[in-house]
Formats: C-alpha cells, structure tokens, sequence
C-alpha cells in the first residue's frame, strides 16, 4: 500500500509539473480561453514557475529523506494558484465598482 501511494505522488507531481510547463510555454493557447485571459502573462508565469518549483520539491526530498520539505511543497502547490485566483478576483471586484 505505500508503494502505491509513492507511485501516485510521482504520478500527480508529473501532471502537475506538465501542467506549469504547459502554463509558462503555451500561454498563446491559454490567453483564447476568455476566463483564464483576464490574468496577465506575467501572473501565469509566475504561478506555474512556483507550481513546477513545488512539485519538483516533491519528489525529490523524498530521496533525501526531507520530510518535511515535501510537505512544505505541496502545501505551496495548491496555495500558489488559489491565492493567484483570489488576487485576480479581488482585482476584478475594484474594476467592477
């Protein structure tokens, strides 16, 4: 059961890490959508840098034995794209009023 759940980790981090390069490289794709084009190129870099950051930090302290950075990172992995989510849409509400 721990070899599963180690397998799922890498599994995720991956799709995680496709999903950051994804964001930084094909931003030209990602601005047609209208929801995701109200954030600036700049903002989408800079949550998938931090998105791709966190999810390397989560395989490799696993070698290393650092517990306590993976779960740092992970922790980063969700707040980094929710907390981007929250300045927009507080940015959005300023603009609206």
């Amino acid at each position: 059961m721990n070899i599963l759940l180690w397998i799922l980790q890498v599994v995720l981090a991956l799709l995680c890490l496709a999903g950051g390069a994804y964001k930084l490289f094909q931003f030209d794709e990602l601005a047609k959508v209208p929801a995701t084009a109200a954030l600036a190129r700049v903002g989408w870099g800079a949550i998938s840098v931090i998105e791709m950051l966190c999810t390397v930090l989560l395989i490799v302290p696993v070698g290393a034995r650092l517990k306590t950075l993976v779960s740092s990172s992970s922790r980063g992995t969700v707040v980094a794209p929710v907390s981007a989510f929250e300045a927009e849409q507080e940015r959005n509400r300023r603009v609206d009023k």
